[in-house]
């Protein structure tokens, strides 16, 4: 089974049972990311901010919090945390001028079974003054990955948030190989693609042939060249 199959067949059987929940409750609530992010889009995008609040708790979204900055006079930055149940979270930014919404972008973010139940993105979706999604980010983890697979990387979608235009790298395994000897150097960055012809063959490895390097950042050993401390779904190369 190739990468892709993998990925699908999971996907396929979360839209079915989604179907089947939604004939069997007679309750057409939205279940997938991509659906939820759609919803928000149209019911709170273009609310006015003092009604936001309000709207979110219609369509059954509980505010968490809600800050508003002013950089400069009349221009604000809005970031509200919305619950969607025990283990989902959407986090809004919308940025204002004027009155005018300027941007908008939705990000969804869903309790982890692997990771102490920890909040990990799953999906962003983003839209311009006219609240019309323009792009996405879905990022795709596999834990379980073999040697020579990606365990975790980003996919650039289009503004249906379901075709894939790109994927990019975010943490992938080490490649299988020994030390090749000569005089070691330490890298110290925001990491490095260790996965690249260049690179795979020069890896300082110990005497297990495992190599040698550690995300600080992340706290695994996997030091990918991906710095997400901006935002993980726009991460800095």
């Amino acid at each position: 089974m190739n990468r892709a199959e993998t990925i699908q067949v999971p996907i396929s059987c979360l839209v079915v049972l989604a179907v089947i929940g939604v004939f069997a409750a007679g309750n057409a609530v939205a279940e997938t990311p991509a659906e939820k992010l759609r919803s928000v889009f149209a019911n709170l995008c273009g609310e006015p901010i003092e009604r936001l609040k309000k709207s979110a708790e219609a369509v059954g979204l509980k505010v968490l919090e809600f800050d508003e900055l002013e950089p400069r006079p009349d221009f604000f930055r809005h970031d509200i945390r919305l619950q969607s149940d025990e283990k989902n979270e959407i986090r809004l930014v919308r940025f204002e001028q004027a009155g005018q919404i300027r941007h908008f972008s939705a990000e969804y973010y869903s309790r982890s079974s692997v990771s102490d139940g920890d909040l990990e993105p799953v999906m962003l979706a983003a839209a311009g003054s006219d609240c019309t999604i323009v792009t996405g980010r879905l990022i795709i983890r596999d834990p379980a990955a073999g040697e020579q697979a990606h365990r975790t990387r980003l996919d650039i979608l289009a503004n249906d948030l379901e075709t894939i235009i790109a994927s990019e790298t975010l943490e992938t395994t080490w490649p299988k190989g020994t030390d090749s000897g000569g005089v070691r150097v330490a890298h110290v960055d925001s990491g490095i693609a260790y996965d690249l012809p260049f690179f795979k063959d020069r890896i300082a490895r110990d005497s297990t042939g495992k190599a040698i390097g550690f995300d600080f950042w992340d706290l695994d050993p996997f030091p990918y060249d991906a710095d997400t401390s901006r935002s993980p779904f726009l991460p800095i190369r």
